[in-house]
């Protein structure tokens, strides 16, 4: 079948709708055969491809429905290719509906969608609209129809009612031909006069205005849409497929001169491709394999036969790209260690040209420095994706063998190495040590080394006949190892004191073991940086190596220690509160006491303090090197307060020995007579004498005696802790 002609009227409101259908209905679309039971069950047969066979013999009936509602709001252009066989009864119908997927009507002359006449067990599709192909002049009572193959729209599935038409097929009233293949096409525009258009042929022959929305389907736009058909006493075979351009010749190409590519078609049971087109494997398969022979485009066209007989056309746009060439510079052969330039040529091809090479490189050219024979290749690649392929193989000429026996080493500064030699130097007949200082047979392969500071030397073999040589080094480090000298120290007593050993021209890898000689216990005798508590004088060694070269060092510190021993005197001394203490400190140079409180002087070291309660001086002397000692003298003022005379005579006035304490020293109090006679004893406090002896009775006036002594309280002297009151009783 021809694509269809469209007038320039016409032409952009068909691909607009065209577009529109597409969108909502993407093909291939799903579909429903419905299980119809009865005598008169569903004849339809899937065809794939969105092509059906409706019915096949007589008193059939075939029923399809897209599995996709459409949304009839919208625009639609639907075409429906049409076969049947030699003419007999009765047709088929495109259909809306919204009763469902297993809607089905009645046969014969209701064309599977409406009620028969006269009515059949198989009531009709309601709330439809059908475009019917009527195949056949049914007559009689009560049906409108024509003699013509004729086009008509029937509603609620009442074939007895036309809501448009009939209208011929053709337009002369001549059948439909036999065994060809028809399209017909049902436009739908709701915007802006709800109008239906249907074309047999590519002729218009039916037009429709009606709100149908509103009018048919309470204004639920969403509805189903599907193929019925069917066939009554008269046989006929009648076969559909959805869709107008069927034939696809696939998408257009673009390869490079010389290679192929296989078309690949669809749409169809038979193809032909293009004649005229040598370079295509096969015309009349769907993916033959085409061939470029020069580099131009080729519009191959195809025509497709599909399962009803239907024809159709498309074309493929073959183009064919012209393809670079490239070619490989490189010298013949090299060196092993030389540098070789690798450089593509290239010519034809459409810029920019790429470049990849087996090495990875993306550039025309780069620098190659093999070691051994190498083969290079290289892909280039056009900006239509051609490429092409050259390889090269670069020669490298046998390495010539060269290896020192000795390895890298380190040396204290004056050491050599006695004698130098290589091994493995076949093919080599020259030699040349670099830098020749320290060199005693620059060229030999056997020499004596004696750098005089850290030195790579290398010698370099070279075969005159190839002129390739080889190279080999050493390195050798020259160290001589010094220790900055620690100068001898002094220190006072119990510093904290500290080493830190920092050899230099040195590999920074050492080995250090301290020795004390008379002096105090170092914290870790093996590491560069010890310290000690100084309480002695003495000597410390450290013993440094270096564990490259084996360099050694020795470092020796004298430390004295000097410690200040500061006397006071008195240390601790009891008094009466007020009384003048004389302290004298010796041992050291310079003096300060701490606090300064009740002093003659703060920093001389022969204050004197007159205290009026306890208190406690710390010293501390400094000699000329700075050291110090401390001291404390610890001056106790007396708690106790004694009156000298009281009168126990009852008037209520002086009548008991009132004792005063003062601080939290433990008193014992005693009262003796000037006989010795013990007359009161106590240690309580609350306790206080009033006159009485040990049995109550009064004591006579006259003078006694209260001996107190300090219980406890170790910070006054043994010889203070006693003292003796007189007191004179009077009454």
């Amino acid at each position: 079948m021809e694509k269809m002609i469209l007038t320039p009227v016409h032409t952009l409101r068909y691909f607009v709708l065209l577009l529109l259908f597409a969108i909502s209905y993407p093909l291939p679309a799903q579909w429903t055969i419905p299980v119809v039971g009865g005598a008169l069950p569903n004849s339809a047969i899937d065809l794939q491809n969105d092509c059906f066979e409706l019915t096949s013999t007589t008193n059939q009936r075939g029923v399809v429905w897209n599995n996709t509602m459409m949304d009839i709001s919208q625009p639609f252009d639907i075409t429906l290719n049409v076969w049947h066989n030699v003419h007999g009864a009765d047709g088929i119908a495109f259909v809306l509906q919204n009763t469902g997927l297993n809607a089905v009507g009645a046969g014969g002359n209701a064309h599977g969608f409406g009620n028969a006449v006269p009515p059949s067990a198989y009531p009709p599709i309601i709330a439809s609209i059908a475009v019917e192909l009527d195949l056949f002049d049914n007559g009689g009572a009560g049906v409108l129809d024509i003699p013509a193959d004729h086009i008509a729209i029937h509603v609620n599935g009442d074939i007895t009612t036309t809501a448009a038409g009939p209208s011929a097929a053709i337009p002369n009233g001549n059948p439909i031909p036999d065994n060809q293949c028809f399209p017909l096409r049902i436009t739908w525009n709701p915007a802006p006069v709800n109008t239906m258009e249907i074309y047999w042929n590519n002729q218009l022959r039916l037009s429709w205005t009606n709100d149908i929305v509103a009018n048919f389907f309470a204004s639920n736009p969403n509805v189903f849409w599907g193929i019925t058909g069917s066939c009554g006493s008269v046989q006929m075979t009648q076969r559909v497929c959805v869709g107008a351009n069927f034939a696809v010749a696939g998408p257009d190409r673009s390869i490079c001169l010389g290679d192929t590519v296989h078309l690949n078609a669809s749409g169809g049971t038979t193809f032909l491709w293009g004649l005229g087109f040598p370079n295509i494997s096969n015309q009349n398969i769907p993916n033959p394999v085409f061939s470029s022979v020069n580099a131009q485009n080729f519009a191959v066209p195809l025509t497709v036969t599909n399962l009803i007989g239907c024809i159709d056309r498309d074309t493929v746009l073959i183009q064919v790209r012209d393809t670079p060439s490239v070619s490989i510079i490189s010298p013949p052969s090299i060196c092993p260690g030389d540098t070789a330039q690798i450089l593509a040529t290239t010519s034809g091809g459409t810029a920019p040209i790429n470049f990849l090479w087996n090495t990875g490189a993306t550039t025309a050219g780069f620098d190659a420095f093999p070691a051994v024979t190498t083969n290079f290749s290289v892909t280039v690649t056009d900006a239509n994706g051609c490429s092409t392929s050259d390889a090269s193989t670069l020669v490298v000429s046998p390495l010539e063998s060269l290896d020192l026996l000795d390895t890298d080493t380190a040396l204290c500064q004056g050491a050599v190495i006695p004698s130098t030699s290589v091994t493995n130097s076949f093919g080599i007949d020259t030699y040349s040590w670099t830098p020749s200082t320290g060199v005693s047979s620059p060229n030999s392969p056997a020499t004596v080394l004696a750098p005089t500071a850290s030195t790579t030397y290398y010698i370099t073999g070279t075969n005159s006949v190839s002129g390739c040589s080889a190279v080999d080094s050493i390195h050798i480090d020259v160290f001589d190892l010094n220790v900055s000298h620690f100068t001898d120290t002094i220190v006072c007593f119990g510093d904290s004191l500290g080493f830190n050993v920092q050899p230099t021209d040195g590999s920074g890898d050492y080995t250090v073991v301290w020795t004390t000689i008379g002096g105090n216990v170092l914290n870790d005798d093996s590491i560069p940086n010890p310290s000690f508590s100084a309480t002695n004088s003495g000597t410390y060694v450290a013993n440094i190596e270096d564990n490259i070269s084996h360099c050694t060092a020795v470092l020796s510190i004298d430390v004295e220690v000097f410690q200040v021993n500061v006397i006071v005197n008195p240390s601790s001394i009891l008094i009466n509160p007020g009384q003048r203490v004389q302290l004298n400190a010796t041992g050291a140079v310079f003096y300060s006491w701490e606090p300064d409180t009740m002093l003659s002087c703060a920093n001389c070291p022969d204050p004197v303090s007159m205290p009026s309660s306890s208190i406690t001086y710390t010293v501390t002397g400094t000699d000329t090197n700075g050291c110090t000692g401390t001291a404390t003298a610890t001056i106790s003022t007396d708690s106790l307060l004694i009156p000298n005379v009281f009168s126990p005579n009852g008037d209520g006035f002086n009548d008991i020995l009132e004792l005063n304490y003062y601080g939290g020293s433990f008193y014992e109090i005693s009262v003796f007579d000037r006989w010795g006679v013990l007359m009161f004893q106590t240690t309580d406090k609350a306790v206080m004498w009033n006159g009485t002896n040990k049995q109550g009775s009064q004591v006579p006036e006259g003078v006694y005696y209260l001996v107190v002594r300090v219980i406890g309280d170790e910070a006054i002297p043994a010889k203070d802790k006693q003292r003796i009151f007189a007191v004179t009783l009077m009454r």
